[in-house]
């Protein structure tokens, strides 16, 4: 007979050649996610299997999640295809958690993508809902070890942050225990070490020393150990693999002492060394928690969205105060941030914001929308059903599907700097022990050895960039600037090229003049443009439609050309506004506005002349970047302002017109090309593609929903003055972590040259490491809040208010 094969993983039947060792493999994905587990210590998943060799079913642990209403208030975004959802995960605890779960596609092809909040424990998780379901999900990471918590009620960020995993505590209890016992056991050899009276007592108190050192190396290093292997299955090199070997050293030559009655071993060394170890890893957590550089999203981002009031007026509240049953007005290419019903309008909904795939849906009047979805179609309104706090869409702003391969440009300093360092010291370490086992004997070998691995330890270097840069952010969000993450702060920095957009932007649109040239308006023209103009969030149109300042009518068959007009049907009636060169219109030389054309029913109307003003505050911003930054300006409008662009930035500066999206992203990439590291300055609406593709992508928002998923950083439109500022800030930012990496070095210097030379003990070591730490995040911490904001802010001010007691700075 026959042996029929099983899969080694899946249990399915299989008669093909794909071997690892001497496990067998239906497929080579199969191959792929024992490989993944394995790596990864989670090879208990494959003791939960039948006598068949297939994984047995779970438990009915989450059985709960079958139930549609529970899933309605599990699940973030849910369309029959694609399901969003964020779920607590208490077990995460290292970055090897993070690569594990960041890889969970491997694992099932169910999950599209995982993205890791560490700080919180909290995993942003993208599904296939036609191949798993949610309690699928939770069952998946159930068995690869990580089991969420899922709670329903009100109050469940309190509860998991209340439930956070303390086993760290717990570790540096044992170890503290074990220190101070052992510690006071050993006090006898130390204070008399040749009294004989002492030999009859002696032997006892190392064995019950080395007991109480068991646990600790079996519970409070494990994490140290874990990590260290690892690492070498993965064939890399972390910085828990030196104090893994150390540790070793210590316990084997303690143990050989003990065991042969030759010495007391250095047991109170090794307890003492894992003590303030965890005691360094207590303080930066907490410090992590402290300063929360993964941002309080109820308090960061000043989302703004336009509330229908009772009496039917149209007002701004920011997104947090919507309340259920509220009625909220979406205009074309804005983001929805609740979860809703359509009550009105023509519905197409684009969730690439939410699933990362454009694919604009169609819905109806009644239908249901999700936060995170974009108005494609005209303006609709959406009855509030469930409020959702901003911290959802700032998360998906911040997510890394977006950003292409923008994020591989986000290179962090850390990683370059300390990329060799963990070898260089492993090294050192190797010829160091060398040295001193041929010139004195093993036991000063071994001491020397591990004093070496853990004053060197990189903790001190790996932290300056990550605090100072998250100090930066926190001071630009206080003054206005919100960054999508901290290594911005480093990109901000490397600027060399700053990129205009020019309406919105340079302009300030509420001080515009506008002035209709054409047959006179009538009540009803009046009501059909200002319902085609309030469809669209373009600052032309929002303009217009407060000079118009009229009730709307209803608008049919909407759409927008991006880059060129609106078009739309009122009252029977074909409606077209925008640019001379979308509606045919001849141009004309009017140097000093920009034309906005009508068409009614395929007639000219008339047009709209604008005359922009700049931001009072344009000038000083551009004359404080000259000095630094070449700056150019990119703008889709006419060459209407050209005469007083060049005022402004002179005549050096290349001014490019009548530029589509694409040809804004060319100009970007052509920069690229020449050398330039970029910053894009627009407002989102037709430069996307430009700030995603430049190295810092900055738009500007007014008070509005102006949320922008391109975008590396928005700028409040009050904080505009203080534009040189931040930037002055990213570049100080820079300076300090240099300035902490020279006091790191310095400290690794002059620790090593101790250590190498046989002057500093593993326990003397083991205090040093954590105080490098706490020196290095206070050094960052002080410098960074220092940097005079404010003192600047005021200073600018001051200028702003002088430019704005002068003449208006209308263009013409």
């Amino acid at each position: 007979m026959i042996k029929e094969t099983k899969c080694d993983h899946c249990g399915t039947a299989c008669d093909t050649s794909i071997t690892l060792d001497d496990k067998v493999f239906c497929c080579h994905g199969c191959k792929s996610v024992y490989t993944i587990l394995w790596a990864n210590g989670m090879e208990s998943f494959y003791r939960r299997k039948d006598v068949e060799g297939a994984p047995v079913e779970m438990s009915d642990t989450y059985s709960f999640l079958d139930n549609e209403e529970i899933q309605k208030q599990v699940v973030d975004f849910s369309d029959g295809k694609v399901g969003v959802v964020r779920l607590f995960l208490p077990a995460i605890h290292c970055s090897a958690c993070l690569w594990l779960l960041e890889r969970l596609h491997k694992i099932n092809e169910g999950v599209i993508s995982v993205r890791v909040e560490f700080s919180k424990r909290t995993a942003h998780i993208r599904f296939r809902e036609d191949v798993l379901s949610l309690r699928e999900l939770a069952e998946l990471l159930q068995a690869v070890g990580y089991p969420p918590h899922i709670r329903l009620s009100d109050g469940e960020d309190e509860e998991q942050k209340g439930s956070k995993d303390k086993r760290v505590i717990y570790q540096f209890g044992i170890a503290a225990f074990a220190f101070g016992n052992v510690m006071l056991m050993a006090l006898p050899e130390y204070f008399y070490p040749g009294d004989h009276s002492l030999s009859e007592y002696a032997p006892f108190f190392r064995w019950l020393s080395l007991a109480l050192v068991i646990p600790v190396l079996l519970y409070s290093a494990r994490d140290y150990y874990s990590n260290a292997i690892r690492g070498i299955r993965l064939k890399r090199i972390n910085v828990d693999q030196p104090i893994a070997v150390g540790v070793t050293a210590l316990f084997l030559q303690s143990a050989w002492e003990i065991f042969s009655g030759t010495g007391s071993g250095y047991l109170d060394s090794l307890t003492g060394l894992l003590f303030f170890l965890l005691l360094g890893k207590i303080f930066q957590r907490k410090t992590y928690e402290s300063l929360s550089f993964e941002r309080d999203y109820k308090s960061y981002f000043p989302l703004g969205v336009t509330l229908i009031n009772a009496e039917g007026a149209h007002e701004i509240v920011p997104v947090q105060n919507l309340e259920k049953g509220q009625r909220i007005y979406v205009r074309n290419e804005e983001i929805i941030p609740v979860d809703g019903m359509i009550i009105s309008g023509t519905p197409v909904i684009d969730n690439a914001f939410v699933t990362g795939e454009s694919t604009p849906e169609h819905k109806a009047v009644g239908d249901s929308v999700y936060a995170g979805g974009k108005q494609c179609g005209g303006a609709i309104e959406v009855l509030v059903e469930r409020p959702m706090d901003k911290s959802y869409l700032t998360q998906l702003w911040n997510d890394q599907h977006f950003d292409g391969n923008k994020a591989e440009r986000f290179h962090s300093l850390t990683d370059k700097v300390s990329r060799y360092f963990v070898l260089a010291i492993l090294l050192l370490a190797v010829v160091t022990f060398s040295y001193w086992y041929l010139v004195a004997d093993l036991a000063t070998a071994i001491q020397v050895f591990t004093a070496v691995l853990i004053v060197a330890c990189p903790c001190a270097l790996a932290l300056a960039a990550p605090f100072a840069n998250g100090h930066a952010l926190r001071l630009m969000g206080r003054f206005g600037l919100y960054l999508k993450r901290a290594e911005v702060v480093e990109a901000l920095a490397d600027i060399n090229k700053i990129v205009w957009d020019k309406t919105g932007t340079l302009t300030d649109m509420a001080r515009s003049r506008v002035d209709w040239m054409g047959a006179e308006l009538t009540d009803k023209d009046k009501a059909a443009i200002s319902g085609l103009m309030s469809s669209s969030k373009h600052p032309l149109s929002m303009r217009i439609t407060a000079w118009l300042d009229t009730a709307s009518e209803k608008v049919i068959q909407f759409s927008e050309i991006t880059g060129m007009g609106v078009e739309g049907e009122v009252e029977e009636n074909a409606w077209k506004v925008g640019s001379a060169v979308w509606l045919n219109q001849e141009e004309t030389d009017d140097l000093n506005a920009t034309h906005v054309h009508v068409m009614k029913n395929g007639e000219h109307f008339g047009y709209f002349r604008i005359q922009h003003a700049f931001r009072a505050e344009a000038a000083n911003v551009v004359n404080a970047l000259k000095p630094v930054y070449s700056q150019t300006v990119v703008t889709g409008d006419d060459e209407g302002e050209k005469r007083a662009l060049i005022e402004l930035f002179g005549d050096v500066v290349r001014l490019r017109f009548k530029q589509k999206p694409s040809d804004k992203h060319g100009a970007i990439v052509d920069l690229q090309k020449q050398g330039y590291r970029v910053a894009m300055i627009g407002d989102g609406l037709n430069d996307a593609g430009a700030l995603n593709q430049s190295e810092v992508g900055i738009s500007i928002a007014e008070d509005v929903n102006n949320f922008t998923p391109a975008s590396d950083a928005i700028l409040s439109a009050k904080s505009f003055a203080e534009l040189p500022v931040f930037f002055r800030l990213a570049k100080y930012t820079r300076k300090v972590v240099y300035w902490s990496f020279a006091l790191s070095f310095a400290y690794n210097l002059v620790g090593l040259s101790f250590a190498v030379s046989g002057m500093l003990s593993p326990l003397l070591s083991a205090i040093l490491m954590p105080l490098s730490s706490i020196t290095v995040v206070a050094f960052v911490s002080i410098l960074v809040n220092r940097f005079p904001m404010e003192k600047k802010l005021e200073n600018q001010s001051e200028k702003v208010q002088l430019k704005r007691r002068q003449a208006s700075v209308e263009v013409g």
